[in-house]
């Protein structure tokens, strides 16, 4: 058991689920970019680290809840070591804060891999790679950064969900599996090719495709196809009636067969 004792302004305790160091050559922006947090989100839970380069021989909490509230007896469920480097403050105390942090062991399951934790509910048990799930994390951006499709995606995180409604923050996701097949992009029945990734619950009749940029918008999609409203959101679901879940960067139905 490790009591970490960091010199920092404030006394707070961080309940961590993983830590990992960083790359040579890495700086607090890679390093958080790299597990889908923030440099805030990612200061919030190593107290004291020193930015904006970052110490690549200390381990680093990337998972973790952080509590406000004074920690009275702590007991950490591993002894894995986490960095001690701080830097120093400008902010005077007469006490020497302490930050306790609580790892959660990794799992080891049959395929050799080691699994970060938390992980989403009912994942596969084939996975070999992991996505973190941030406050900030959106599901189409998980699907463009791995290069993975909604279908795939659903079927190795059960809990997910179809319309992607179940995606936990600060868990992580499974985006790849040994042996993977990516689904096929052609639509069953119709011969079209179909474009990843695309609309959550698109209909299977699709015929033709749009690529929502981050700058489209609904009425520009409705517009530039001569399709309504209530047709758009009959051939992809999701997006609702008000256009309101239309996601960036995946490619919506706009016309059928």
């Amino acid at each position: 058991m490790h009591l970490l004792s960091l010199h920092i302004p404030s006394r707070r305790a961080i309940d961590c689920g993983f830590a990992t160091s960083a790359d040579s050559g890495a700086t607090c922006s890679s390093f958080a970019d790299e597990w889908g947090l923030t440099v805030d989100e990612l200061k919030s839970l190593n107290p004291g680290i020193s930015c904006p380069d970052i110490d690549t021989d200390g381990l680093y909490c990337v998972v973790g809840t952080d509590n406000d509230d004074e920690p009275t007896t702590v007991v950490p469920s591993s002894t894995a070591r986490v960095s001690t480097r701080v830097s120093s403050s400008s902010t005077t105390t007469t006490s020497k804060p302490t930050v306790t942090v609580k790892l959660s062991p990794t799992q080891e399951p049959g395929n050799g891999i080691e699994t970060p934790s938390p992980i989403e509910e009912g994942m596969v048990s084939n996975y070999n790679k992991f996505h973190l799930i941030s406050p900030t994390t959106t599901c189409e951006g998980v699907l463009n950064y791995h290069k993975i499709s909604l279908a795939d995606f659903g079927k190795w995180n059960p809990a997910v969900g179809k319309g992607c409604s179940g995606l936990w923050t600060g868990t992580n996701a499974c985006v790849g599996v040994v042996g993977d097949k990516p689904t096929p992009t052609t639509t069953a029945g119709n011969d079209v090719t179909t474009p990843t990734p695309i609309q959550a619950e698109v209909v299977k009749d699709c015929i033709k495709f749009h690529y929502i940029s981050p700058t489209t918008t609904c009425q520009g999609v409705l517009s530039y196809n001569k399709i309504t409203m209530e047709q758009f959101a009959k051939w992809n679901p999701a997006v609702g009636k008000d256009c309101s879940g239309l996601w960036k960067e995946t490619h919506a139905c706009v016309a059928v067969s």
